[in-house]
């Protein structure tokens, strides 16, 4: 009885592993390798896999940022037909995205991107990187819109490397995923 319990609970714990899990316990041996370990840690924990394969991929890092949107419409002078400057609303788009320690991380206005601007307050100017979101709050008011947007923050290439280790018998091998030699994902 004792027997079929352990087998049972060693078949339960590989299956954890193999879905997705943040661990990974090394094959013929007690040590565990997790998210976050180094390809040579892993190595050297859990030996030479049986396979390997590296590539090169595109950075797709990206990071959440909050988004303030702000219809205005400024007053501009226009010639009218009679030669002479007639006052209008001219409508303008003012967005401000927010880094997630909440400092601006961009400011665009009317489409066109700046590091600083005083739109909202010709003697107050909000700026890239030093203003907060209290900042832009008191000094420009309620944001037409508020979202939630993804920024891609990744240019160029990353290493991307796999790694695969047998598991118990009648189970999947085991995959680790590594980009930049930093362990990412282990799965079936």
């Amino acid at each position: 009885m004792p027997i079929r319990l352990l087998a049972s609970l060693l078949f339960i714990v590989s299956w954890l592993t193999a879905l997705g899990a943040s661990y990974f316990a090394c094959p013929n041996s007690t040590q565990y390798v997790y998210l976050g370990s180094t390809l040579d840690q892993v190595i050297q924990t859990c030996g030479t896999p049986s396979s390997t394969t590296n590539s090169l991929v595109p950075n797709t890092q990206s990071v959440q940022q909050t988004q303030w949107v702000y219809n205005y419409k400024q007053w501009s002078g226009s010639p009218a037909n009679n030669g002479r400057n007639t006052p209008y609303y001219q409508p303008n788009i003012f967005v401000v995205n927010f880094n997630p320690n909440l400092t601006i991380a961009s400011i665009s206005v009317s489409g066109q991107e700046v590091q600083a601007t005083n739109f909202c307050n010709p003697n107050m100017p909000i700026t890239v990187g030093k203003s907060t979101n209290l900042q832009v709050r008191q000094l420009c008011g309620q944001p037409s819109i508020i979202q939630t947007i993804s920024k891609k923050t990744g240019q160029g290439n990353i290493n991307k490397t796999v790694l695969t280790y047998p598991n118990q018998p009648n189970m999947p091998v085991i995959t680790l995923t590594f980009e930049n030699n930093q362990l990412i994902n282990i799965s079936p």
